[in-house]
């Protein structure tokens, strides 16, 4: 009995160990931007810096991480949301339309667009768009301070 209870104990032991350094292994990566993500960070922030108080260089900081309540409250006093709508580009069947999408409480809506090549977007959109044969997926973006 005393053998049992041991080893069940021992491949507890060694699940919980295993799982724990798969699961740190597997964060940064998974933290890791791509490419779009990083253009739609520096588009959203080139939107707001026209509606907010905050100097450039400010807003910059606050998306790079560094917390400062009183922008932070502003921005989210003044934006309603941020959206990446990806698009297919009319008559490329390769390349896609990508847009941030800026909503202000007052009901202004900013853009900032640009084209890529299908093999860029993220995975899961380019399983939906393939999929689903939509031809416009949307995705909600969160500044650095919600995620």
């Amino acid at each position: 009995m005393i053998e049992i209870l041991a080893l069940i104990s021992l491949v507890l032991g060694v699940y919980w160990v295993v799982r724990r350094f798969t699961a740190k292994s597997a964060s940064p990566a998974a933290a890791e931007p791509s490419a779009i993500e990083r253009w739609a960070e520096r588009e959203a922030l080139r939107i707001v810096a026209t509606r907010i108080d905050a100097s450039q260089a400010t807003l910059e900081r606050v998306f790079a991480g560094q917390a400062d309540a009183e922008v932070v409250r502003e921005v989210e006093a003044k934006v309603a949301g941020v959206d990446i709508a990806y698009e297919r580009a009319a008559g490329g069947r390769d390349e896609v339309d990508v847009r941030v999408e800026v909503s202000f409480e007052d009901g202004h809506v900013a853009r900032g667009q640009k084209r890529v090549a299908s093999r860029e977007l993220p995975e899961s959109v380019r399983e939906e768009l393939a999929q689903t044969g939509a031809s416009h997926v949307y995705r909600p973006w969160l500044f650095p301070w919600q995620r």
